[in-house]
């Protein structure tokens, strides 16, 4: 006859309730991946479809340069955000209320 421990029993527990989180998160991770790479190549199909717009290589380089600004702003904004958080910037308590 087998002996378990409740603390054996618990930590076999644990470890599974893990490895279901770990699965249940990837496979999420997989399905919106797969959703944003279809978009993705819808429109690009999509884009390339329409024979009443030609772009010259300036035109997509203003897209891209575009877009990279645009990604950069928003990961600097976030990171500011991160930043003023952490070091206690937007606690109210440490306010301090005299005019300057």
């Amino acid at each position: 006859m087998k002996v378990v421990t409740l603390a054996h029993h618990y930590s076999r527990r644990r470890v599974g309730q893990f490895w279901k989180k770990q699965l249940k998160n990837t496979v999420i991770s997989i399905v919106v991946i797969t959703i944003a790479v279809a978009f993705a190549a819808w429109a690009v199909s999509f884009w390339m479809g329409q024979n009443r717009i030609e772009l010259s290589i300036h035109g997509y380089i203003a897209i891209v340069a575009g877009a990279a600004i645009t990604f950069g702003l928003g990961a600097g904004l976030m990171a500011l955000s991160y930043y003023s958080h952490k070091n206690g910037f937007d606690n109210i308590d440490n306010r301090n209320d005299e005019p300057r």
